[in-house]
């Protein structure tokens, strides 16, 4: 009876994260420092004092948190109550079929369509003038993998891609199930290695690699780095039956405590010591993976709230096509507004950030009411 218990409670919390980790994401995507040029108009959100100090504070606090939280849980649950053999491996490999590679095939596709139809005659008038559009097939294979604006010949020749952190799919936010998606393939020796005594410390040298390869450019080593690191962080703790509550619980005081502290430090880093900036960065998703599961078994404890059915199966279809339309809702506030102040640029972010939110939301709902059977495919519902 207490096991059951504690695996409802562990589900709950799971389920009671979902919808604020794809919030976190669109937040920081909106809430972007990068300067842009719209209809003939330079837009640089960095020279609005208020604007950027708000976004040293999402940075601290959100940026760089939900991805490696979303590989811990995938991680734990993956290997969560399984007899591991050959047909589990290849039953999990079925059922990732259509919870990662179909939606990660159709949002990419979707994304690719999107970009296209801006060259039909119709919408010329609507579009960027680049003349030397090129649709190829490299180009095209190029969008499932790393987008580079292969489209664009000209405008790729102008873009420092050295500078890139990551490599990414047409729709941005989809590296993750790519990198998943990966890590996946492999578990089966991840299985061995972790099974194994001292599977602990292989998760700590990867821990180790993740933090210090950060300091480098190492484009999808870095991204890598992080989906095998998290992803086996939590399949550690699934393998040896460990409980999450119990073992993130023992260190609730730290990460209440830590967490803030250290997105605390890294605002002020970024004012007065940027070089210290990205190792505080680097403790912080540590302390953040912590404190996010700590303060939803909270939550749920104490009564505060509960996990929402409908938010929490949003958060996916959240992620995966927040990018489709986020971009091209900035364009049209920034037509609208054209903001040349602190108070022009919040109510714009603000209302980027809410008119995203409530299509993606308002979409969603439709078509569980209305196309249960096509948004299972598109949101990898089993």
């Amino acid at each position: 009876m207490a096991a059951n218990s504690q695996l409802s409670q562990r589900q709950q919390a799971l389920d009671l994260l979902r919808f604020p980790l794809a919030i976190v994401i669109l937040t920081i995507h909106v809430w972007s420092l990068s300067s842009f040029d719209l209809k003939g108009s330079h837009i640089d959100p960095t020279a609005f004092p208020l604007s950027r100090e708000i976004n040293f504070f999402i940075d601290a606090f959100f940026r760089g948190q939900s991805v490696p939280i979303y590989f811990f849980i995938s991680g734990f649950v993956f290997f969560f109550g399984v007899d591991w053999n050959r047909q589990a491996y290849f039953r999990k490999l079925k059922n990732r079929v259509k919870t990662l590679l179909i939606p990660y095939l159709i949002w990419n596709t979707v994304a690719i369509g999107m970009l296209t139809v801006k060259y039909l005659p119709f919408f010329e008038r609507f579009r960027d003038n680049y003349a030397d559009f090129s649709f190829g097939f490299k180009a095209l294979l190029a969008c499932f993998w790393n987008y580079r604006h292969d489209f664009f010949p000209a405008l790729l020749e102008q873009t420092d891609l050295s500078a890139s952190a990551g490599i990414y799919p047409i729709d941005g936010p989809l590296w993750f199930l790519r990198d998943l998606m990966i890590v996946v393939a492999v578990s089966p020796l991840l299985y061995r290695v972790l099974k194994q005594r001292g599977g602990e410390l292989e998760v700590a040298a990867l821990g180790v690699a993740w933090f210090v390869s950060g300091y480098w450019n190492l484009q999808h080593i870095n991204q890598l780095l992080s989906a095998f690191f998290f992803f086996s962080w939590g399949a550690v703790l699934s393998i040896r039956q460990k409980d999450m509550l119990t073992e993130f619980g023992r260190y609730f005081t730290f990460s209440m405590w830590a967490y803030p502290v250290l997105a605390l430090l890294h605002v002020g880093a970024l004012h007065f010591c940027p070089e210290a900036a990205f190792t505080i960065k680097r403790l912080n998703i540590l302390a953040g993976l912590l404190f996010a599961y700590n303060a939803a078994a909270w939550l749920l404890e104490h009564h505060v709230c509960k996990p929402s059915a409908f938010l929490a199966s949003s958060s996916f279809f959240i992620y995966a096509t927040h990018e489709l339309i986020r971009t091209r809702l900035r364009n049209i506030f920034c037509i609208l507004i054209r903001p040349r102040s602190d108070a022009g640029m919040l109510v714009t972010y603000s209302l980027i950030f809410l008119s995203t939110l409530g299509i993606l939301l308002t979409a969603f709902y439709l078509l569980r009411q209305y196309a249960p059977r096509l948004l299972k495919v598109i949101a990898g519902r089993q």
